[in-house]
């Protein structure tokens, strides 16, 4: 038999990612998000995200939760190895936008898992960033984000009821000098 009982569960790392890529891409913005989990794994993307030079600090509250500080700050890409993308499948879309957004050139290699998740997200994020007006090279699993400081915009992106590319492409549209409409993010 079950029991009627309260559970106080703590916030997913990757929906967190979403609201400090926003606020690390758009000028003069500072977020603060509470009630995080802590799982050292599942925050990796924040710490590749100061590597590439994001103010964030993460704040231990407790002994499973932590609070995200991020500030505005101008991004330089960075190369990410084979092993980073197991704990990082669900962060690509996010993080690809960040790069995109970012300096420089960011190497992601071994994306293969990203073609079998709620939708084909390696060519989501391959077309419509070209699509954008952002260079992107791919090589079977492999892809490299050209970053620019001026994202055109302009296009439409058929996310595909995926609401990970939904959401990505609506942060990128706060970058891009031109909206991007996001169709097919009804789900």
């Amino acid at each position: 038999y079950l029991k009627n009982c309260n559970f106080d569960i703590p916030g997913d790392p990757s929906s967190a990612l979403f609201i400090v890529v926003a606020c690390l891409i758009t000028k003069g913005s500072k977020v603060k998000v509470k009630n995080i989990l802590h799982d050292n794994g599942r925050l990796k993307v924040f710490k590749i995200l100061t590597k590439m030079g994001g103010i964030i600090k993460i704040n231990k509250t407790s002994i499973d939760r932590c609070e995200i500080t991020a500030e505005y700050s101008i991004l330089k890409n960075i190369n990410l190895n084979k092993n980073d993308t197991t704990s990082l499948i669900d962060e690509f879309p996010a993080l690809s936008i960040a790069a995109a957004c970012s300096e420089g050139k960011m190497i992601m290699r071994n994306l293969r898992e990203l073609r079998y998740k709620e939708s084909d997200r390696f060519k989501s994020i391959s077309e419509g960033l070209r699509k954008a007006g952002v260079e992107v090279i791919t090589f079977k699993d492999d892809m490299e984000i050209i970053g620019t400081r001026k994202v055109v915009g302009g296009n439409i992106i058929d996310a595909q009821n995926d609401h990970r590319i939904a959401m990505s492409f609506n942060l990128l549209s706060l970058f891009s000098e031109k909206p991007i409409k996001v169709i097919g993010n009804e789900s």
